[in-house]
């Protein structure tokens, strides 16, 4: 409860301070702006309200994934792992540094599908691409795909800041952040964890790689 207070506390305060102040200043007469900073203003507070907006998806995305902790066989569904994949990596496209590239490799060809809820999985994997481009400042961020025997996996790959040892499982914490100063309230890796556990799967961060960070969703095939 102290931790969510606090983190809630900081989060939403900071933007909605952002979003008054700018909308004073654009509805003050007594300023006078050009187009070009009116357009600064209107983004500014577009991406602040947007900000406010992550964070409260985020909690009613931890609250279901806590109160559904398996899902019904009914509620899966053959899914196309390449076009999904496509769709979250293009879902994140926008939100990465400037020069940063983003990649998108696969095994598996198109038609190739999983028995899984689609929902579930791409919430899961726009968690880990949304982290990988925050802390991602040059390089690149790369989704794949591969097939084990009997298992599917994806990959998310970036060349940023990596994760010390000592942090590596405190990450899928609930409100746990290894950047105080980067925004959000450290509920995207808890939330995606306990996504695809429900699916029968598992996330982990590869400790074998260390040129930034890599997570490793697995999941059954059948």
């Amino acid at each position: 409860k102290s931790a969510f207070i606090r983190s809630m506390s900081h989060e939403i305060r900071t933007p909605l301070n952002a979003v008054s102040g700018f909308s004073q200043v654009l509805c003050n007469p007594n300023f006078e702006l050009d187009d070009e900073e009116k357009h600064d203003m209107e983004m500014r507070i577009s991406k602040n309200v947007n900000q406010i907006t992550n964070i409260i998806n985020e909690m009613l995305e931890l609250s279901k994934s806590e109160s559904e902790t398996s899902i019904d066989e009914g509620e899966k569904q053959q899914v196309c792992c390449n076009d999904l994949g496509r769709k979250a990596l293009e879902d994140i496209r926008g939100k990465q540094h400037s020069g940063v590239e983003f990649r998108f490799t696969s095994e598996v060809d198109d038609a190739f599908t999983v028995h899984t809820n689609a929902n579930r999985l791409m919430v899961a994997l726009r968690h880990l691409l949304d982290n990988a481009a925050k802390f991602t400042d040059t390089g690149y961020v790369e989704l794949s795909i591969a097939k084990q025997v009997d298992r599917i996996l994806f990959y998310v790959t970036d060349t940023g800041v990596g994760i010390k040892e000592e942090d590596r499982e405190r990450i899928f914490e609930t409100f746990s952040k290894i950047d105080d100063f980067k925004e959000g309230l450290g509920l995207g890796l808890p939330i995606c964890r306990r996504l695809i556990t429900s699916l029968g799967g598992e996330v982990q961060l590869d400790p074998t790689y260390s040129q930034g960070c890599r997570f490793i969703i697995s999941l059954p095939m059948e």
